[in-house]
């Protein structure tokens, strides 16, 4: 059985444990060259993004460039500090722990690991706490007059909310130093918390420029973990986010890691719905549907993903495309796309298979976040009408909305993009839709519009 199982208790039960050993087991032997293989491409792959820096700063200055990592002692970090200094040697490796109370066992973890890296002379200089600059916010925002907010202000401080600021000023100073020394910051969260959302939004792990773990489950982690010689301590401790003292990933998610991972990698891998994932595996439906939720509530979060290391290249046939199941799910985001050249909106006929057949719109879709919403946009296009990126002038994002769909039982979260195109030359997918019109924006209200459509023009069109 997998290293987390001897030390992770088994503190829940979404799904028994034959069925679970054997989830585990495909996701262990998904890749073909396993670990030791992933292991040198990531290295690869963090030296050619560390190559591509360029060596004069925004001063126009030489600056050797260094790579920044926040290190919570925690078993994602230290791998992927690991895994910097083996691409790029300790020299040019700026390992920094930010906590904002004083935890003695994490920063012993982080003081452990730099020392094995060759880096253990600067442990104090690499340890700032804080809690100051937390405190000083705590205070500010109660100084506030709340009631002029509606928001009673019994409910302050929340440790929650203080966690989520503590977050995002290590962001905040990470890139503070990524001016100062030409740096890269990069990103820590692995790929089960961030189907979830599992970050706080523009906080540490998930705010970096270049993601190391993006595409990795924490059993993956622990296996490069062990083949990295991380240690012991490092590897045996429960995973948190430090937000509080004795917060757990386990307890606030509600599962042990391994069913988190293995939740994940049936939903967002092989594609299964929540009932498919439960009838053949027996596994708790309200726990898969739980965990749907979490990604579909979580999209904002994802939409703006910095680049990251992809190891499904590295298995043509397991490319982590997820199509999310909205059945249960009471709220779906969707991209709705304004097509325009020139003065002239297009406006397409949907076909009789669809919804709302031979009403006219835009191009629309469900947000597939793992794309990135403009990747998401491009392969709409490419898809409906055959538009490629050569041709399109520039995409912008108006303010979301989102509208009432009572017959689908949905609220659709509205995503309204301009596109504006060089040429008006498009291709129809006749599967999709029927027939197609390029009009001026006064004639709109001759076709039956799509519900909705008018307020996604305004929106869309708001920067015009």
């Amino acid at each position: 059985m997998q290293f987390m199982d001897t030390i992770m208790p088994k503190t829940y039960q979404h799904i028994n444990n034959q069925d679970l050993s054997k989830i585990l087991q495909l996701i262990l032997t998904r890749i073909p060259g396993g670990y030791p293989k992933i292991l040198r491409d990531m290295v690869t792959d963090i030296r050619r993004y560390y190559d591509s820096i360029p060596v004069v700063d925004a001063n126009g200055n030489n600056n050797i460039p260094r790579l920044i990592i926040g290190l919570s002692g925690g078993i994602d970090s230290s791998v992927v500090t690991a895994l910097a200094v083996l691409a790029v040697g300790p020299n040019n490796v700026i390992p920094i722990t930010l906590p904002h109370y004083y935890d003695a066992n994490s920063i012993r973890r982080a003081n452990l690991l730099r020392t094995k890296l060759g880096l253990g002379m600067w442990n104090k200089r690499l340890t700032l706490n804080i809690g100051k600059i937390v405190q000083t916010e705590c205070d500010l925002m109660n100084e506030l007059k709340w009631s002029a907010v509606s928001i009673d202000s019994e409910h302050f401080p929340d440790k929650i909310r203080i966690g989520n600021f503590s977050s995002r000023a290590r962001v905040s100073i990470l890139y503070d130093l990524q001016k100062i020394l030409n740096g890269r910051v990069l990103g820590t969260s692995n790929r089960t918390e961030y189907v979830q959302g599992y970050a706080a939004k523009y906080g540490t792990p998930i705010s970096c420029d270049f993601g190391v773990l993006d595409d990795l489950y924490k059993t993956d982690i622990y296996e490069l973990g062990k083949l990295l010689q991380i240690p012991e301590e490092i590897m045996r401790v429960k995973p948190s986010t430090g937000y509080y003292a004795g917060q757990t990933h386990e307890k606030e998610l509600g599962a042990t890691l391994e069913e988190q991972d293995a939740a994940a990698y049936l939903l967002f891998e092989k594609n299964f719905t929540p009932k498919q994932a439960s009838d053949h595996y027996a596994f708790s439906i309200s726990f898969l549907e739980k965990m749907n939720e979490r990604y579909v509530a979580s999209t904002h979060k994802r939409i703006l993903q910095q680049p990251h290391i992809q190891i499904s290249r590295f298995d043509k046939n397991n490319i982590l495309v997820k199509r999310v199941d909205y059945t249960n799910i009471h709220w779906a985001p969707v991209i709705h796309c304004i097509v325009k050249y020139n003065d002239k909106i297009l406006l397409i006929q949907r076909s009789e298979k669809l919804d709302h057949p031979l009403y006219w719109s835009g191009v629309s879709g469900f947000l597939d976040d793992q794309k990135g919403l403009q990747n998401k946009v491009k392969e709409e296009l490419k898809e409906e009408i055959g538009v490629t990126s050569k041709q399109i002038k520039s995409i912008h994002l108006g303010e979301i909305f989102h509208r009432n769909a009572p017959i689908f039982k949905k609220t659709w979260i509205v995503h309204p993009i301009l596109v504006e195109l060089h040429s008006n030359e498009i291709q129809l997918n006749l599967k999709e839709c029927r027939d197609f019109r390029w009009v001026n924006l006064k004639d709109i209200n001759k076709f039956r519009l799509l519900p909705g459509f008018k307020e996604t023009l305004k929106f869309a069109l708001e920067k015009d």
